[in-house]
């Protein structure tokens, strides 16, 4: 085999659609998860149906120890934009050791790196012949697409240009809804209690109807070792994958 038949077959297009890689043989490397907003992984939807302010692609994160996701709709695939959305992130949840993506040009620009660079944030890149390297993002891609479909169907115009707008009800749904993985929900894995949710002040779920001061301490110490408990079970399931 010449030089150039070997540079071909390594090449990244050609290891996607092969039968077979080329690469060199590696050890697996496995991404430790143990504790909440450390290891991201980050992707983009799309294209959508453009909406009314423009928008016609989504920026989608989840942290991979919480199961929480945040998406933010963009109009541009511009690594700017990418940066902006996670310094967002850091600003609410901290800054991660590191996150996992693909080569998208988004991804891959200055803006983008740069920022990461500044909050020394390691980027993992997931391999074009393993993209299931990121699967928990792309899971979560779909729920969010799942979720959409049914808040802005229309019979005339089948999936509209409200995507945008009923994007922030879908998140707070998947945010309070249980996940399989954790058997909590994110939004108790990130603040140690669930979400009031309206139905609770609708029909007066026991909580709400006992809201006091001194039930309220008894309740924040109970949830805290429930917490520590479904945390510290979610560390040990991750270890048995690693």
């Amino acid at each position: 085999m010449t030089d150039a038949e070997q540079v071909v077959r390594t090449y990244e297009g050609c290891q996607f659609f092969a039968r077979q890689t080329h690469l060199p043989a590696q050890a697996l490397q496995t991404i430790p998860i143990t504790w909440p907003f450390a290891v991201w992984g980050l992707d983009m939807v799309g294209p959508l149906k453009r909406t009314p302010g423009g928008f016609t692609h989504l920026l989608v994160a989840i942290d991979k120890f919480t199961k929480w996701i945040e998406a933010k709709p963009i109009a541009a695939l511009r690594a700017a934009d990418v940066a902006s959305f996670f310094r967002n992130i850091v600003y609410w949840f901290g800054v991660p050791n590191s996150i996992i993506t693909d080569d998208g040009v988004q991804f891959t620009g200055r803006s983008f790196l740069e920022f990461c660079d500044e909050f020394h944030i390691r980027v993992d890149w997931a391999a074009v012949a393993h993209p299931w390297t990121n699967g928990q993002v792309e899971r979560a891609n779909g729920m969010i697409l799942q979720g959409l479909k049914p808040r802005i169907f229309d019979r005339l115009k089948k999936f509209g240009s409200r995507w945008a707008a009923e994007l922030p009800a879908v998140l707070w749904s998947l945010q309070t809804t249980t996940s399989r993985a954790t058997s909590c929900t994110p939004f108790f894995l990130a603040y140690g209690a669930e979400a009031v949710l309206p139905s609770e002040l609708k029909y007066g779920s026991l909580r709400i109807q006992t809201y006091g001061d001194e039930q309220n301490t008894t309740n924040a110490q109970l949830a805290n070792d429930l917490l520590d408990e479904a945390r510290d079970a979610i560390v040990v399931t991750s270890a048995k994958y690693q």
